[in-house]
């Protein structure tokens, strides 16, 4: 019984990583829905731990740049279920980790979603966390260069 599980999880996977395939087109959609659904289809596969949901993560990051509200609003829940957590420091390394891998595309949308959610206040812990990873590259526990880098970028 537990091997039928395991094999079906990953058909599941397999199934879903090719979905992800279709989904990313749809960031661009001029329907809102098909825009926020495929978002959120993307956390799911992120939280199934689909390997490559990650990097197509990253490209939901553009969509801040809509003109319409809903679509900014979904963005910005996206990044805080995919990236922000309870931890600020994790948070942080999260961010830092992924300003370290984005184009430059995916770093302007970073910088207009981290400007938004600090101004509500919602990531200050994790923005104040950045520094930290500077601090402390070079010492016994020192963060990786793409966790610096990163850092560097969002401060």
């Amino acid at each position: 019984m537990n091997r039928l599980r395991e094999a079906d999880v990953a058909v599941d996977r397999e199934n879903i990583e090719k979905a992800l395939d279709k989904v990313v087109p749809l960031f661009t959609s001029p329907n809102n829905s098909d825009v926020t659904e495929s978002m959120q289809f993307v956390i799911e596969a992120v939280c199934f731990q689909v390997q490559k949901a990650p990097a197509v993560a990253r490209r939901v990051l553009p969509s801040i740049l809509s003109k319409e509200d809903g679509v900014r609003e979904a963005t910005l829940d996206a990044f805080m279920q995919l990236y922000v957590c309870d931890d600020p420091a994790t948070a942080a390394f999260k961010m830092a980790q992924l300003a370290s891998m984005a184009n430059l595309g995916e770093c302007a949308a970073l910088e207009e979603i981290v400007r938004t959610l600090s101004q509500r206040g919602a990531i200050d812990e994790a923005l104040g966390c950045l520094w930290d990873i500077l601090e402390h590259h070079g010492g016994e526990a020192s963060p990786t260069v793409h966790a610096v880098r990163g850092a560097v970028l969002l401060s």
